[in-house]
């Protein structure tokens, strides 16, 4: 991006998050053993009994909810998240790239049949014909402990050790209320919110960065957590490694939406602050909320709106 990188006399590497099928399946494997590492070490903000490093990730992520979604906050937000979750797969000893899940290339009546749900190669699937969330049972993360927990119908956030759940839903409108319709009887899980057809109108519509934000979070982003279900589902939905695979592909889309137009687009940051507030306060200097995850500090949207930067140095094969 010609005039929005760093000063040209810094050498700059960019680690580039493309990967090929082959790639893909192989870094799958890679990343799930070493997200198992992060499940033993312990917490290092969480106060959850039994609670772990893995465990950080869900419980900030479910603490600053409402600071982070349906706000301008969205896209920066999780482009650091991602990024920390990234930093801390290597300090473990992950050499890889980054994955994304690019749910287009899956999007149809089969998504259920994705290689990102292979047992062996992928991240695993849920059971068949479930009708509530139930524990994960094939693939590498079967068994797998995570502790926060989010009760919507209690509004309260707490700690449950539970092994990750999901339910593979289609969700459908029968006389005004959402039926769940197993995924083993209708394998779209929701595809058309989600397409390439959606995500080019998307693209074609969202002209500035609010109406895209809008459009994107609530079409395409929220499609993908209400479809897999369980702990995708809800504010605690980093208990499931699924969650890093498929917000690196929104900040990819994002990514893609700044490229569209950089001298307009890949600065731009605007919205608002508040859950449903018309009042369009969002600045680039607002600090997005971490809570010292990876004893880091808070830091001002500024400093993620470009990725080709010393404090990013990545980009996308497109």
């Amino acid at each position: 991006m010609e005039g929005f990188g760093p000063d040209d006399s810094t050498e700059l590497y960019l680690s580039s998050k493309m990967l090929d099928d082959q790639g893909l399946l192989l870094h799958c494997m890679r990343q799930s053993s070493i997200t198992h590492t992060l499940s033993v070490q312990p917490a290092r903000i969480n106060s959850y009994p039994g609670a772990t490093l893995y465990d950080d990730f869900a419980t900030v992520h479910m603490s600053v909810f409402e600071r982070i979604h349906f706000v301008a906050q969205f896209f920066p937000w999780h482009r650091w998240f991602v990024h920390l979750y990234e930093t801390a797969l290597k300090d473990c000893g992950y050499d890889g790239n980054a994955i994304y899940w690019d749910w287009t290339r899956d999007a149809g009546l089969h998504v259920v049949d994705s290689p990102i749900f292979d047992p062996v190669t992928g991240f695993g699937g849920t059971r068949i014909n479930v009708t509530i969330p139930s524990p994960v049972a094939t693939g590498p993360f079967v068994n797998f402990t995570v502790v926060a927990y989010s009760d919507y119908s209690a509004h309260k956030d707490y700690g449950r050790p539970h092994y990750l759940e999901r339910q593979f839903t289609s969700q459908v409108v029968r006389n005004n209320t959402i039926i769940p319709i197993p995924a083993s009887e209708d394998g779209s899980m929701l595809s058309e919110r989600y397409n390439k057809s959606m995500m080019n109108n998307i693209m074609d519509t969202g002209k500035n960065f609010e109406l895209f934000r809008e459009l994107f979070e609530g079409i395409p982003h929220q499609a993908i957590h209400d479809t897999i279900g369980g702990d995708m589902s809800p504010s605690n939905s980093p208990n499931d490694p699924l969650f890093f695979l498929h917000h690196t592909n929104v900040d990819r889309w994002w990514w893609k939406w700044q490229h569209l137009n950089t001298s307009a687009n890949a600065l731009q940051y605007t919205g608002n602050t508040v859950q449903g507030s018309p009042v369009l306060d969002a600045t680039a200097q607002d600090l997005m909320p971490f809570m010292g995850l990876l004893g880091g500090e808070d830091l001002p949207v500024s400093d993620v709106l470009l990725t080709n930067t010393l404090k990013l140095c990545y980009t996308y094969d497109y």
